[in-house]
């Protein structure tokens, strides 16, 4: 992985196999890289960027998903159906899509490096989350997974709720915090679902 400061001055550091998503937080300068052969996601404490070998001392690997060895289907060879990771600065929690393994989302707490799972709909594909209201949202084939990342680290069986969109595959979400709406896309299809977080209103667009 190649780390770039504001000066330009790029360097290598060393994580697993095949990293395919990454993630930063602001706040704790750390970087989170998922790497898909292994079914970790490698730490990087960016503090000391010119430091290459306190860096690469400091890489902490966390293990996430169930068994690494599972592939769901022929997609994932198909770099559009890679997983997926995102973080939250306000929680510090990261989510992570565990799509080959039993439909679920690792959820790491960024203090503890701990696990947790989440079990969410069919094939999870993506993640969003909304730094306003820390709600996250996980779409999968027929709606989207709703987790409140507010109550999350308290009580894992009431954090997730689920808003039915019936479109087919996602091929991307995102949320604008200011309005409260997500957005989704679908592969093969010409339509847009908006979803309204107040409401849990759907509106497809073309």
């Amino acid at each position: 992985t190649s780390l770039i400061d504001g000066n330009s001055t790029t360097i290598q550091v060393k994580v697993g196999g095949f990293p395919t998503a990454i993630a930063v937080n602001p706040d704790t300068n750390k970087i989170y890289v998922f790497n898909r052969d292994s079914n970790t996601v490698s730490v990087i404490d960016a503090k000391p960027l010119k430091d290459v070998k306190a860096i690469n001392a400091s890489i902490k690997t966390i293990k996430v998903g169930f068994d690494p060895r599972v592939r769901h289907s022929s997609r994932d060879s198909n770099p559009t159906f890679l997983q997926n990771l995102d973080i939250n600065p306000n929680t510090q929690r990261i989510y992570v899509i565990d799509r080959v393994s039993n439909n679920t989302v690792s959820v790491i707490n960024e203090k503890t490096n701990n696990v947790t799972h989440i079990k969410v709909g069919f094939f999870p594909l993506h993640i969003a989350i909304n730094s306003r209201t820390n709600l996250v949202y996980i779409p999968d084939f027929g709606g989207v997974s709703v987790i409140d990342d507010n109550i999350v680290g308290y009580s894992f069986q009431n954090a997730t709720n689920t808003i039915m969109v019936n479109q087919g595959i996602p091929s991307a979400i995102a949320v604008n915090p200011n309005t409260n709406k997500i957005y989704m896309s679908y592969f093969g299809s010409n339509t847009v679902a908006i979803i309204d977080g107040d409401t849990k209103n759907v509106t497809q667009v073309r």
